[in-house]
């Protein structure tokens, strides 16, 4: 799929800002996959995460969820909704319907598609334990990959607290692309499948 012209002006836009003012390093890109539906899976630390990720790659177009407070946030709302993001509402009672099938669209697709499994930021830098929903939908689409990112630096530039992103140096490293059916939970679980995809992901993530 060709980029349009606004994504191609944010992505250049951004990519240029993280690599002056945050020295950013990117290692393993080419282990996304050219075609077909994948899932990326990253550590989640920052607002400017999302963003930071869609950037580090450069022949697919990513789409992601974002919390929905984002989209009013000056600037970084349009820059989100051109590289692709779209609103999750986090206090939707019995969670946001909208946006899963959002997600589901896009992987069904052949798109690629960002998710942060931990569900919301780390308070202390660490990685924090992941949920299974970006599990469930990986394994609700045959043909899905899960790449894992792990993301270094974030949390220090402009973690929880920080009005202003500070020069700290970046680090994404990009690991190799999975299939959900090589992992497997106990026969004819679903549930236990889909914990055992999502402990495998996030150990993954931790070897990064």
């Amino acid at each position: 799929m060709q980029r349009p012209w606004f994504y191609v002006l944010v992505w250049t836009a951004c990519r240029i800002w993280y690599a002056i003012y945050n020295r950013l390093s990117v290692r393993g890109a080419r282990n996304l996959p050219s075609e077909g539906p994948v899932l990326v899976c990253a550590n989640h630390a920052s607002n400017l995460d999302p963003t930071l990720v869609a950037i580090c790659f450069a022949h697919r177009l990513f789409r992601f969820m974002a919390k929905a407070e984002l989209f009013s946030v000056p600037i970084l709302g349009t820059a989100i909704r051109w590289l692709g993001a779209f609103p999750v509402d986090r206090e939707a009672k019995g969670g946001d319907r909208s946006s899963y099938v959002e997600s589901l669209k896009s992987l069904k697709e052949g798109g690629v598609l960002l998710v942060f499994p931990e569900g919301t930021r780390t308070e202390d830098g660490n990685v924090q334990e992941f949920l299974a929903g970006a599990s469930r939908l990986a394994c609700s689409v045959p043909g899905t990959r899960i790449l894992p990112v792990r993301i270094r630096g974030t949390f220090e530039s402009f973690g929880r607290g920080r009005s202003f992103p500070l020069p700290s140096k970046i680090v994404v490293t990009v690991g190799e692309p999975f299939r959900p059916d090589e992992i497997k939970g106990l026969p004819g679980d679903k549930h236990a499948w889909y914990q055992a995809v999502t402990q495998e992901t996030r150990r993954r993530i931790l070897d990064l």
